[in-house]
């Protein structure tokens, strides 16, 4: 047996197990971040602050209020938008 027979397998199952990972990463990514953009409010990107609230959104129901100041979503602290 040559070193290629042995390494082009393993090879392929590297690259194939790293692009089913990227996939995974993207879609757990989507589906955990993709409700925030329907709670109802809109972020200065720089600051994070609130400065628009939709009356009847989760948002509002929630009592964010505009000039609130969005930290952390989840529990992740928010450097940046």
């Amino acid at each position: 047996m040559t070193t290629d027979s042995i390494s082009t397998p393993l090879r392929i199952w590297t690259l194939s197990s790293l692009a089913v990972l990227a996939l995974v990463s993207t879609v757990w990514a989507t589906a955990a971040f993709w409700p925030i953009t329907f709670l109802g409010h809109r972020v200065d990107r720089d600051t994070g602050a609130v400065f628009a609230v939709d009356p009847e959104s989760p948002a509002a129901r929630a009592g964010v209020r505009v000039n609130d100041r969005i930290v952390a979503i989840y529990g992740c602290a928010m450097a940046m938008w």
